[in-house]
């Protein structure tokens, strides 16, 4: 009986410490674009090249990151995957807008939250 008591209780113990590890890591990350989107055209391919920063410092190859727009007029949204770089932390994405409006975007992650401000796009 005390046996089954005291595993149950180190069982315990290390699942708290284990979540609790999990939860201190944070999970955010920044943007930094490589340059400006100063044009964009329906039908054509735009490529936007950039760092993404784990906690604003470490540049990140690990996640699963993607390109996300809606357009502000009709609801439509996309999302496209993003490619891993060269050099860990950067990034490269081609998008293809179907359709002109204002698009709102970020680009995001499956396992941090991104921090930063992505102006809308009239395309």
């Amino acid at each position: 009986m005390r046996r089954r008591w005291f595993t149950g209780t180190v069982l315990a113990m290390v699942l708290m410490l284990a979540t609790s590890t999990t939860a201190s890591a944070g999970g955010w990350a920044t943007v930094e674009m490589e340059k400006p989107v100063t044009r964009v055209e329906v039908d054509e391919e735009m490529t936007l090249d950039f760092l993404l920063l784990q906690h604003g410092v470490t540049p990140t190859g690990w996640t699963k990151t993607y390109f996300e727009a809606t357009n502000a007029e009709t609801g439509e949204t996309m999302r496209v995957d993003a490619t891993p770089g060269s050099e860990v932390g950067r990034w490269t994405v081609d998008v293809t807008f179907a359709s002109a409006g204002t698009w709102n975007w970020a680009i995001k992650t499956e396992e941090l939250m991104v921090e930063g401000d992505f102006p809308a796009l009239e395309v």
